[in-house]
């Protein structure tokens, strides 16, 4: 499935030694490339083998399981898994959300440098982050989303929930 190409070249090091350097790029891989490959080569004066290791880089996946709780009139807590990170870290979370009356969605960018993550009590490989969306419109559906990013791009965004914010109390006074 992966398409591959050979350079090879001279590299001068000193005036009487002469190295020579091949260079082999894959331009095609998938996550299940990633191990441990053994390189050797052969020539009259014998042969020499090296083991290298491969990481393939991708963006991250959509993160799961969003969910709001601790809803009060004007905030609420979001939550979400964390997802496969790509292999490389997850630096942010993007969040959208959207009340139900306004068609103009508000995006707020989570650093994973001042966020923690905490695990899950009954599944200890889960990991959860989660943040607080306030300044909210008392009394109304918001429509939310959430992706991640990390050096390589941004992922899908997950599945939409609704999340309805509480009625105001009225607080009468006698």
């Amino acid at each position: 499935n992966s398409s591959s190409s050979f350079q090879t070249g001279n590299a001068p090091v000193s005036e009487n030694i002469l190295y020579y350097m091949t260079t082999l790029t894959i331009k095609q891989v998938e996550r299940s490339d990633t191990g441990t490959y053994l390189c050797s080569a052969q020539n009259l004066h014998g042969i020499i083998k090296k083991n290298f290791s491969v990481q393939i880089l991708e963006q991250p996946e959509v993160p799961n399981d969003v969910r709001a709780d601790s809803i009060t009139s004007i905030s609420f807590k979001l939550s979400w898994t964390v997802p496969f990170d790509g292999n490389s870290p997850i630096t942010e979370y993007v969040i959208t959300y959207r009340a139900s009356n306004n068609p103009v969605p508000v995006t707020m960018t989570v650093s994973t440098v001042y966020s923690t993550t905490y695990l899950d009590n009954r599944n200890q490989n889960r990991k959860w982050m989660s943040c607080l969306i306030n300044d909210l419109i008392p009394f109304t559906s918001y429509s939310v989303q959430v992706k991640a990013k990390n050096n390589v791009g941004f992922s899908q965004f997950s599945d939409s929930i609704t999340v309805k914010t509480s009625e105001e109390r009225k607080f009468y006074l006698n």
